[in-house]
Order: structure tokens, then C-alpha cells, then sequence
């Protein structure tokens, strides 16, 4: 016969290990996403000027809301539509999980094709005036005409 002992009475050393094995294995799942999270928010803050920053973070972050509605919604139907219908193997149950895959995938490749700029921030230069001569056809005198403009260039 045999007797299952409950998690609380087993020896404290045992609860201590258990405790330490299950940290370690969370923590080493969990570095690489903490990782990708940060390359993405480094390679959207570099992909514009400072003074834009706010509203492109605020765009990212309202494209991500609406992914983590989404996602659950789309990937839970299609995940119970598969195992209950009797299609063979690419069509059942694997179909949410080859769906997923192929949306990473797809991440990867348009990650790969980010121009290597993309790892320096877009620095803004001060304001220049250019000055340029127009000629006027009612008066035929130059009068120097001024303009500003901001260049960008990255670091």
C-alpha cells in the first residue's frame, strides 16, 4: 500500500530544495524573456528622436494591449475548435501550437531585418539656419531668406 505524505510533513531540507530547484529553474526560464523585453524597448527608443519618444511609446504600448487581449481570445478558440474536430495531424491539436510558432518566426525574420542603425539613439542636433537667395521677378534684388530645420544623427 502506499502512503502519500503531504508536502507540509515532509523534513525541511527537502522543502528547501524543492523551493530552491523550482527559483532556479523560474529564474533561468524567465532571464531570456526579461532580456527580449528590454532589446525591444531599446530598439524602440533608438528608432526615434527624443522629443518623440513619449507618443511612440505610448503607441507600442497600446499595440501591446491590444495583442494580450487578442491573443488569449484568438489562441483559445482555435486551440478547443482543434481538439474537438476528428482532422488528421497538422489540423488537430498541434494547430495552435504550429500557429504560434509560425508568429515567432515571423518576429524573427523582420527582427533580422532591422538595419544595424538601430543600435545607436537618434541624437537631435541644434536648430541651423540656412540661408538662401531667391530672386524676386517684381523687384529683381536678392533677399536672403532663413528657414530652420533640426538634423538628426545617430550616435
Amino acid at each position: 500500500m502506499v502512503r502519500f505524505v503531504s508536502f507540509a510533513q515532509t523534513p525541511l531540507g527537502w522543502r528547501v530544495a524543492v523551493y530552491s530547484a523550482v527559483s532556479c529553474a523560474q529564474a533561468c526560464a524567465m532571464l531570456p524573456v526579461i532580456c527580449a523585453f528590454t532589446c525591444i524597448f531599446i530598439f524602440v527608443n533608438n528608432s526615434v528622436p527624443q522629443r518623440h519618444r513619449g507618443k511612440l511609446n505610448g503607441l507600442a504600448q497600446a499595440c501591446v494591449a491590444i495583442a494580450r487581449v487578442c491573443s488569449p481570445l484568438v489562441t483559445s478558440n482555435i486551440f478547443a475548435s482543434s481538439t474537438s474536430n476528428e482532422l488528421s495531424w497538422p489540423l488537430n491539436y498541434h494547430l495552435c501550437f504550429y500557429m504560434l510558432a509560425t508568429i515567432a518566426l515571423l518576429a524573427l525574420a523582420l527582427a533580422r531585418r532591422l538595419p544595424e542603425s538601430i543600435e545607436r539613439q537618434v541624437l537631435e542636433v541644434e536648430p541651423t539656419v540656412l540661408a538662401s537667395t531667391e530672386i524676386h521677378a517684381s523687384t529683381a534684388q536678392d533677399t536672403p531668406q532663413t528657414s530652420q530645420s533640426m538634423l538628426l544623427t545617430r550616435v
